[in-house]
């Protein structure tokens, strides 16, 4: 992201503004960090070393943010967001008789954005001013893993909190160890007997290592180019199934993500600078405001492990 679109995103945002940009240029011009950032990477203007930091902070998310892969991101600007949920209509044999309304019913979830997660990287002014921007870059990326690893555990925790009744089939699938293919197929087969198709199956490592093991899994995987620049995501050529790994999956999930559940992004990864004057602590924050719902428990098919 530039410094141009980072600017756009602050005075877009309802709670931010033209006073809240001016506001964080102000104290980037103070901050010893983007001082920095400034001297090093020769930039006259301090909106370019603002973006820089927040660039950072992004590229090191994107590739960590495997929960995105797991629910269905909706941008917003508000605080509450209404989901409506259709419920099918039923056909009849009338014969002579008026056929009745078989036009879909609806109902909602409302999905309140009520999760706002922060993570910050300071040092002391003297070691700013004796510190490399190359060094420091590393370090300011772990904001943004962080970031992506605190919203996986979130959208993990959604899944993990449905009640077992709630979900595909009635019961979470037994998951033999080592898994089998039939283990894998019955986790398919929950949800689409509830007339959903997944998309995605979430797995631990242990898991993945086991299907890995399966003549049936192997035969069937199929890799983009571009899937080296994903981190522990692989497609599943036979079903259409995309395969997505984490260690902060504890049990494995069988997944459509166009109704299972709903993630309203108020505010995506963003960073400020931070300042400590008191203590002479300075660097930066980076910050994201979101919401979880589930929408369709029937979508979701979870195993014993």
């Amino acid at each position: 992201m530039s410094q141009n679109t980072l600017k756009e995103a602050v005075i877009r945002d309802p709670d931010m503004g033209e006073g809240a940009w001016k506001e964080m240029t102000a104290k980037a011009l103070d901050n010893p960090l983007y001082q920095l950032v400034m001297r090093e990477a020769l930039y006259k203007d301090v909106a370019q070393a603002l973006g820089a930091v927040h660039d950072i902070v992004v590229d090191a998310a994107k590739p960590a943010c495997i929960g995105r892969e797991l629910i269905w991101v909706v941008p917003t600007e508000k605080y509450l967001v209404r989901f409506i949920r259709a419920k099918r209509g039923k056909a009849w044999r009338v014969d002579q008789t008026e056929p009745p309304p078989t036009g879909e019913k609806y109902d909602y979830a409302d999905v309140e954005c009520n999760y706002e997660i922060a993570c910050s990287q300071e040092w002391g002014q003297s070691f700013l001013e004796d510190a490399s921007w190359n060094v420091l870059e590393r370090q300011i990326a772990e904001i943004g893993l962080s970031l992506a690893e605190q919203e996986t555990k979130d959208i993990v925790a959604l899944y993990g909190g449905i009640a077992t009744a709630d979900l595909a089939g009635g019961a979470e699938v037994t998951i033999a160890s080592p898994i089998t293919w039939a283990n894998f197929t019955d986790l398919w087969k929950a949800v689409e007997s509830e007339n959903f198709h997944p998309n995605v199956l979430a797995v631990s490592p242990t898991i993945m290592s086991e299907l890995l093991r399966l003549d049936q899994f192997i035969e069937s995987l199929y890799y983009a180019p571009e899937q080296a620049l994903r981190t522990g995501v692989y497609p599943q050529r036979i079903l259409g199934i995309e395969i997505v790994v984490s260690s902060l999956i504890t049990k494995s999930l069988m997944i459509d993500t166009r109704y299972a559940a709903a993630m309203p992004l108020r505010r995506d990864a963003t960073t400020k600078p931070y300042e400590n004057p008191d203590k002479m602590l300075y660097g930066a924050i980076g910050s994201e405001r979101y919401g979880l719902g589930a929408l369709r428990s029937k979508a979701i098919a979870r195993g014993t492990r």
